[in-house]
């Protein structure tokens, strides 16, 4: 544990203190997700984001290469994982 003295502090400074002190452990444990996090891409958005048609984007989902959300008749995609989806691929030797 590191001891934090507070003496000489404004409000505001400790506001602020105790504030990015929360948001880091809510991040640190998934528990506050970003904004860019919880984007959703329709299947048109997701298409043009990874640079492919929507033909491929399909097997992609029935391959189980991406999860797929609906609603109703709507597919939507998360941002963060079409990001996580994607391998790094190593050069060869």
């Amino acid at each position: 544990m590191t001891n934090i003295f507070l003496q000489g502090l404004s409000a505001d400074e400790f506001t602020r203190l105790v504030e990015t002190t929360i948001v880091s452990v809510l991040k640190d444990n998934k528990i506050l997700e970003t904004k860019e996090d919880t984007d959703l891409l329709t299947r048109e958005e997701a298409a043009k984001y990874l640079s492919i048609d929507l033909s491929t984007l399909h097997n992609w989902v029935i391959k189980r290469k991406l999860k797929c959300y609906s609603l109703g008749a709507r597919r939507y995609f998360k941002k963060s994982e079409i990001i996580e989806a994607m391998i790094v691929l190593e050069p060869n030797k």
